[in-house]
């Protein structure tokens, strides 16, 4: 009936980290189902101008159904590969919940153990960084990228670090 949504704690902290503040804009890119953007709208009361990016059908069509039953009728969804989205205002913050290894999962998916090889987080790096260059150029002068990622590999976190500052 919408009067809550199932989240891990993980996912329900990422919108207090993202800090949202009424009349901002945001742009969640790579929204998958919109969970964390449904929550990004409920700590504003609908009061941020909320822009869900997300390339698949299938979550789009989940995105929609969840936005309809929570009654949060004033997100706007973009179909589209965030490395694609162009808009023309920047973004106060942006949430980049970036496709990564799921290597910080395995608790409660242990069959990762089986079915993930170690090339998988290599095969991720070019494209995370493709991502975060994007989100860059859509920032406004002081706004923060928000970089939450399941994976504890230093190669999907901490050294993203060095290289934007070898980078940028």
């Amino acid at each position: 009936r919408g009067f809550f949504s199932i989240q891990d704690e993980a996912s329900q902290l990422i919108g207090f980290l993202v800090s949202p503040q009424k009349n901002t804009l945001i742009y969640d890119a790579c929204s998958g189902p919109g969970g964390k953007t449904a929550h990004l709208y409920e700590l504003t009361a609908g009061q941020a101008e909320i822009h869900a990016i997300e390339k698949t059908n299938k979550q789009i069509e989940k995105a929609k159904e969840s936005f309809a039953r929570l009654g949060h009728s004033n997100i706007n969804l973009v179909h589209k590969d965030f490395l694609e989205f162009c808009p023309k205002q920047k973004a106060d913050k942006i949430l980049l919940d970036a496709p990564c290894s799921g290597l910080g999962t395995i608790r409660r998916h242990p069959e990762a153990k089986l079915l993930k090889k170690a090339s998988i987080v290599e095969s991720l790096l070019e494209l995370q960084q493709k991502l975060i260059t994007h989100a860059l150029s859509l920032l406004k002068p002081g706004g923060e990228l928000i970089y939450p990622v399941c994976s504890f590999e230093t190669e999907e976190t901490i050294d993203h670090l060095t290289w934007l500052k070898e980078n940028f």
